[in-house]
């Protein structure tokens, strides 16, 4: 009887999580996907430049797109190639967002721009700060955090 009574309720578990999965909008948080041609929307927009901005977005997966490089195309590298063109397309309150690693010497860099991070390096499209630097964790990156307006 205690069978059946559980199988039952899982059936009606799966059954009704079927018809009500949840769905992940770019702007509650994704990782950008890479060459892909998809609308960003936004919480909010700004003057002279917008999240919703495609051309913005588009620059920022090419920038995740190319590769990686220790020397030439670091996360350094790549994030102050995004703050530049968001700086020269007219946007404000852009940040440079240092994170220390665990081992007290390398960092990882990335930008803050109105709020949302933008990472092209792992990548990272808008993302809630509290939910990336949770997300970032797992990558030993937990140390200390400093952030400086770019210019």
């Amino acid at each position: 009887m205690k069978k059946r009574v559980l199988r039952g309720l899982l059936a009606l578990f799966l059954i009704v999580n079927a018809f009500f999965l949840p769905v992940i909008s770019l702007s509650s948080a994704a990782y950008a996907p890479i060459n892909q041609n998809l609308t960003v929307t936004a919480d909010r927009t700004y003057p002279a430049v917008s999240k919703n901005n495609l051309e913005i977005y588009t620059y920022f997966n090419k920038i995740a797109a190319s590769p990686y490089d220790k020397e030439t195309n670091n996360c350094k590298i790549k994030s102050e190639k995004f703050a530049k063109y968001l700086v020269s397309n007219g946007a404000t309150n852009v940040y440079h967002v240092q994170i220390q690693y665990k081992d007290n010497v390398q960092f990882h860099e990335c930008v803050e721009w109105q709020g949302k991070i933008y990472d092209p390096t792992i990548p990272v499209y808008a993302m809630n700060e509290n939910k990336y630097f949770n997300l970032i964790k797992s990558y030993g990156l937990d140390g200390l955090k400093f952030i400086s307006p770019y210019s």
